[in-house]
């Protein structure tokens, strides 16, 4: 509201009538206007990726007021620093540990399975699992997964679309170094097929497991082989896949991530020799985000729409690959440029539960 009214400050008297802004947050991402931040080349550099500007992207001024100096960095630690705030508590959850809860139950059983049944509400799909009934009980979050589950599939009108969600993060000195190499080896360590792990900062060697698109990867050839357990259609009736990548972090879509991906995916679908791939679509990548913003879309069209408008638009003639995707484009970026999202209706819903309280 106060960027939108082109104010640079919050006035809790003028802009907060409802008291629904907490002091003590204000006070805790904020610094003070004559404060000071190290930066000595031998002792090393306090605000070393912007650590400091990005965790307090407010100052405090001496009237009180609290100026915002940048909306891009007040949206991330609002939105996407609960996982840093949290982590030094070493909180558990049954079982799991902070980092197990936070992305298994939080990220993909929370945010995503909930905004994948309001996008598939009143659809009529022949096969959905998790169930959409499933998912609106108190206990989903706890059903454990059975061994190679897809994070979510359904099928409409003989299209399979397979989503795997990942919360992934990179490091502060991964962004601040910016070799590109070093970035896409930790993308496609988490994002296709996970080689090492990090032990302080060497990388050891394990052994090859599926993620994200390799795991996508791997649920088209179950399909293919008739030995998916979550749906017993015969391949021969289905006529595309559509396979999708869903992240937490807009951080990590980035524009040329939409090929990338589809590069590996392209690679593995060639070791793949039972996929057929002219039933294959590009793969999608895309964020939770975009799952909310136009969950109204989706249910009203469907994905397989907004899918195809997509690759009709962006995908490229390559000899070497079915799947080349423009390095410029992306598909969050495609529907926030060409279509109207609902985020107003779910702040003013935001705003009313608030008020309720």
């Amino acid at each position: 509201m106060v960027f939108k009214n082109g104010e640079g400050t919050i006035n809790l008297e003028r802009h907060d009538p409802d008291c629904l802004l907490n002091k003590n947050v204000l006070q805790k991402i904020s610094i003070e206007e004559d404060g000071y931040i190290e930066i000595d080349d031998e002792l090393g550099d306090d605000n070393r990726d912007f650590v400091i500007f990005r965790s307090c992207p407010l100052i405090k001024q001496k009237n009180g007021d609290y100026m915002l100096y940048n909306k891009q960095l007040i949206i991330g630690r609002l939105y996407n620093s609960i996982y840093f705030d949290l982590l030094p508590y070493k909180l558990k959850y049954k079982d799991k540990n902070f980092n197990q809860f936070y992305k298994e139950i939080f990220v993909e059983k929370y945010l995503f399975a909930h905004a994948m049944a309001e996008c598939l509400k009143d659809r009529k799909n022949d096969v959905c699992f998790p169930s959409l009934e499933d998912i609106s009980t108190e206990y989903f979050v706890d059903q454990k997964e059975e061994a190679n589950q897809s994070d979510f599939y359904f099928r409409e009108d003989n299209n399979a679309f397979i989503f795997e969600c990942k919360a992934i993060k990179l490091s502060g000195n991964l962004k601040t170094n910016a070799n590109v190499d070093d970035i896409i080896d930790e993308l496609e360590n988490k994002l296709w097929i996970k080689r090492w792990k990090k032990d302080g900062a060497t990388k050891i060697p394990v052994k090859h497991k599926a993620e994200g698109v390799g795991q996508l990867v791997n649920h088209i050839d179950k399909l293919e082989r008739n030995s998916f357990l979550w749906d017993g259609i015969s391949p021969d009736k289905i006529t595309y896949y559509y396979p999708v990548l869903v992240l937490e972090s807009s951080e990590i879509v980035r524009t040329p991530l939409s090929t990338i991906t589809n590069e590996w995916y392209q690679k593995q679908l060639n070791d793949a020799k039972n996929i057929d791939q002219s039933k294959c679509k590009p793969l999608i990548v895309m964020t939770i985000k975009t799952l909310f913003l136009y969950d109204h879309l989706f249910r009203k069209d469907g994905f397989k729409y907004y899918f195809d408008e997509f690759i009709a638009v962006y995908k490229q003639e390559n000899k070497k690959s079915l799947f080349a995707m423009s390095e410029f484009n992306d598909f969050d970026n495609w529907m926030r440029t060409t279509f109207e999202s609902n985020k107003q209706s779910y702040f003013m819903d935001a705003i009313e539960v608030l008020r309720k309280k």
